[in-house]
């Protein structure tokens, strides 16, 4: 018996989630933002994600230390 199936019998039960479904989100700016050193969910461009991954929106106990972002650190270097 061969259990393999066509692609277009079984592609349509794959199902992605889709961001806005996981609760409010909020537009990751990693040069923005003053977390984003020690931010295990930066991105490199901007990128919509779920405000429970955003260290700007955890307890205050559980955020990474804040610092300087890349965009305030450039401009004081200038």
């Amino acid at each position: 018996m061969n259990d393999d199936i066509p692609v277009d019998q079984w592609s349509h039960k794959v199902r992605r989630r889709s961001i806005r479904q996981q609760g409010p989100t909020t537009i990751c700016y990693a040069d923005l933002c003053r977390y984003a050193e020690g931010c295990p969910n930066k991105t490199l461009n901007p990128r919509r994600i779920p405000e429970q991954r955003c260290p700007r929106y955890w307890p205050e106990e559980l955020r990474p230390p804040a610092t300087n972002s890349e965009y305030v650190q450039r401009l004081l270097d200038s």
